[in-house]
């Protein structure tokens, strides 16, 4: 027991510094992002000569926030729940029913994160590139998918050995 618990404080501490610096980073794109649709705007309805690329570097910005941040927002319980059958359970089942449903997203997670690294190597020996307005290596597109999946793979994790081992609380 005491190396699942020293286990799981390792994961728990270095998961979370790895979210946050990720978290760091998709708050400094959101401002990017934000910079670049404000540019975008003003050279289209002021100086009537739009940036092409802005709204594909949105798209890519986009993407890489969405997948740096979902692992910080599970730590943080902050997706949607839906409770109204879990509400009307005993808590015993409760528990067992929380341990089956992370068990399956763990499961759901790690062949997520496999199938992505998959993708990522096909383009990257292909050498796959995107034709658009910035050309762009294919496989780089996929890393915040298998980055974000790996994260969310290590919480689900830790999430699932709080619930084996009696630290699980119904909110």
């Amino acid at each position: 027991m005491f190396i699942l618990r020293s286990m799981h404080q390792y994961l728990n501490v270095w998961t979370t510094r790895f979210e946050n610096l990720l978290v760091f980073i998709a708050s400094i794109l959101l401002a990017v992002l934000t910079f670049i649709i404000t540019m975008g705007v003003i050279g289209r309805y002021f100086f009537n000569s739009p940036f092409a690329w802005t709204v594909e570097f949105s798209e890519y910005i986009l993407l890489y926030v969405t997948f740096f941040s979902a692992s910080c927002v599970l730590r943080q319980a902050g997706h949607v729940n839906i409770e109204i059958f879990v509400e009307i359970i005993p808590e015993k089942v409760k528990k067992n029913l929380y341990i089956f449903t992370t068990s399956l997203s763990l499961l759901a997670s790690i062949m997520l994160t496999r199938y992505a690294f998959s993708i990522i190597l096909d383009n990257y020996f292909r050498g796959l590139v995107m034709y658009k307005m910035i050309h762009m290596p294919k496989y780089i597109l996929f890393l915040p998918i298998a980055i974000g999946f790996i994260l969310i793979s290590c919480r689900l994790f830790i999430l699932l050995l709080d619930g084996v081992s009696n630290t699980y609380k119904s909110k």
